[in-house]
């Protein structure tokens, strides 16, 4: 069995094309993430020395200076004189942290916002626990914040973490000529004169599928990882962060954290993968040629993260945002299928941002359980039936 295994992996998986691919893609993710954060590399050292000299400076005492502080450049910089009200001059200059001043002014500003928040949330919470009717009261417990850091690192390694996408894109290309190999080969009809010889070798296939892709989903999360700390200077300490510092989390469940986070976004890919996966070999097994299962595959990959790309690439979007024309459809009328796919779509945990911003809850068989549980609930059917598929097509064959 073991030789039978590497003899399948040697054959459908560790070809040369397939490393190529494989090595690409993650190149191609080192090199979105880069493109993505190079604003963050360009004012890193800066940004250091600046969270570094506010760490003697802790509760109120904190805001009080921050807020001062970002007074003072702002009335240089916007000053009042009845003629301008930009001075370009002294906006221009470099400040004490090596950046111009205009710069080391939206520092001070982003640090007082963060020392706002964590106040809010504080005071959220407060509220929340004291008035439990309309909140699941359940997600939240008594928090006393005192946490103050530079949330931008953490921030860019929260949204651009986009290994799992590209991981699910892996193992459709790796996976097209799993079955269909022996097909193009003309090796298909000469295991059906061997007892059983079919079934075991799609099971063999199968399991052999489902493990690769889960392998794939983990090395892309490690090189993920392993670029970010390289490029943000992240370490474990900093994963550590409350989740609800970041932008649009302030209102997730208490406990969250940056590295629950990604530790979420790891099993949620791994499941997506593995339903992807499924069906990439259930098409090269139906079809027969590992192209077209290819592009089938993809085509279905690509109708189950429609409403993900379209989110976040125009309904979602800073940019777009409350610009109807880049809509497609109406806004209340995409948020109303968004909200019912992220519901059942094994695809929509790829961005799991819509179930930790804020607890989400759904009713299911007579309970209530986290809005993800239906979705992998899902991962589970689907990659059942289509392991009961792959097995009956080769019982009627035979």
């Amino acid at each position: 069995m073991k030789n039978c295994v590497y003899y399948e992996l040697r054959k459908t998986v560790f070809t040369r094309k397939n490393i190529i691919v494989v090595a690409v893609l993650a190149l191609l993710m080192i090199g979105f993430l880069i493109w993505n954060e190079r604003s963050f590399i360009s004012e890193k050292k800066a940004r250091e020395r600046f969270f570094d000299d506010l760490g003697n400076v802790t509760g109120d005492e904190l805001t009080d200076y921050l807020s001062s502080e970002e007074q003072k450049l702002y009335s240089k910089i916007f000053p009042d004189d009845g003629e301008s009200g930009f001075d370009s001059s002294f906006a221009g200059k470099t400040g004490r942290y090596g950046i111009s001043n205009v710069g080391e002014w939206a520092l001070f500003k982003e640090a007082l916002k963060i020392a706002e928040d964590i106040q809010t949330r504080n005071e959220n919470i407060s509220i929340i626990i004291q008035n439990p009717e309309n909140f699941a009261v359940d997600s939240y417990y008594e928090e006393d914040n005192i946490f103050f850091s530079d949330t931008k690192p953490q921030t860019e390694f929260v949204r651009n973490s986009c290994f799992g996408w590209i991981a699910v894109l892996a193992c459709i290309i790796v996976l097209a000529g799993s079955f269909s190999v022996e097909k193009e080969r003309g090796l298909h009809s000469m295991l059906q004169l061997f007892p059983k010889g079919g079934v075991r070798m799609s099971l063999r296939k199968y399991i052999c599928g489902i493990v690769v892709s889960t392998v794939l989903v983990i090395s892309y999360a490690l090189i993920y990882c392993i670029a970010q700390f390289i490029i943000l200077g992240l370490g474990f300490k900093e994963l550590g962060m409350p989740l609800f510092m970041i932008e649009g989390y302030e209102m997730c469940a208490s406990g969250m954290t940056v590295g629950g986070l990604f530790g979420y976004t790891v099993m949620f890919s791994i499941a997506a993968a593995a339903v992807m996966s499924s069906v990439t070999m259930l098409f090269s097994k139906l079809i027969g040629r590992t192209v077209f299962a290819g592009i089938g595959s993809c085509i279905i990959y690509a109708a189950g993260i429609a409403a993900d790309v379209l989110y976040m690439g125009v309904y979602g979007n800073e940019f777009t945002d409350n610009s109807g024309d880049w809509y497609l459809i109406s806004a209340p009328t995409f948020y109303k299928i968004y909200n019912t796919e992220k519901g059942f779509n094994p695809l929509a945990l790829l961005n799991n941002s819509y179930y930790f911003q804020q607890p989400r809850i759904t009713r299911f068989a007579g309970g209530y359980y986290d809005a993800y549980i239906v979705p992998l609930i899902i991962v589970i059917l689907s990659c059942f039936l289509c392991y009961i598929f792959l097995l009956k097509e080769e019982k009627n064959v035979k």
